[in-house]
């Protein structure tokens, strides 16, 4: 990923028609620590100010001049500043409107704390290769307190509240509506003669279903038992017998 992100630097620190910067000089590893440092929020006259003293670079320069450089290479890679790594392990990624009903309860809470524990090891690994530290990383670890809290509050709630969880019955509606939308449009779609194979295959379903179906009870143990024939019942009677 790292190769990846400074191959896409290289190509914006030299844009052919377009002025070029003492950037396009610098090497691989100070490219990349460049860029960490925006990402990171520091000023570029924070960053000028270190790069002239630790890379020796336009030493003789004001600190207006070289920040303006960096002003100039923080507009080409704007997209990259903006852009999540792709080597995270938990990549957040856009999610369907049927797919939004994950994030809900306990499990979906749990999802977000493992997104949140991953993009902090994210920033401690970089902080450890590079030697940068993360200004958000304390505001991080906050929110990740704060959303564990949040967790064990509604494993809790949910414990003392199983069955009547609103956001469950809602979702349910959520569902059935969507489900009699997509029903609607496929009868709206089928002519009358595809509706009487239909509702003759439904009939000849019912039928089968009937003729195999069997009796079911809820046990002791509360889990569903078949119910055996009469007969059966009394063959096994008259053996223990």
């Amino acid at each position: 990923m790292r190769e990846h992100i400074i191959e896409q630097l290289r190509e914006r620190a030299s844009v052919k028609g377009k002025q070029k910067t003492w950037v396009a000089d610098l090497s691989d590893d100070q490219l990349y620590e460049l860029f960490l440092r925006l990402r990171n929020g520091e000023t570029a006259k924070s960053i000028a100010r270190y790069i002239q003293k630790k890379w020796k670079v336009n030493p003789r320069s004001s600190i207006h001049s070289v920040s303006q450089g960096i002003l100039k290479f923080k507009k080409r890679i704007a997209h990259l500043l903006l852009t999540p790594p792709s080597n995270s392990i938990s990549q957040a990624v856009p999610l369907c409107p049927d797919e939004i009903g994950q994030l809900e309860g306990p499990e979906g809470l749990q999802k977000i704390t493992q997104l949140q524990l991953t993009r902090i090891e994210r920033m401690m690994n970089e902080e450890q290769e590079t030697g940068i530290k993360h200004t958000s990383l304390s505001r991080e670890l906050q929110a990740l307190s704060t959303i564990m809290k949040c967790q064990m509050k509604l494993n809790d709630w949910h414990i003392m509240h199983e069955g009547n969880d609103p956001i469950k019955r809602r979702r349910l509606e959520r569902m059935k509506l969507r489900f009699e939308k997509r029903f609607r449009t496929l009868v709206d779609s089928i002519d009358e003669e595809g509706m009487q194979r239909v509702l003759k295959a439904s009939e000849m379903f019912l039928e089968d279903a009937e003729k195999h179906a069997v009796e079911a009870e809820v046990g002791p143990d509360g889990k569903l038992q078949l119910v055996k024939p009469v007969h059966e019942r009394v063959r096994q009677k008259n053996l223990r017998g």
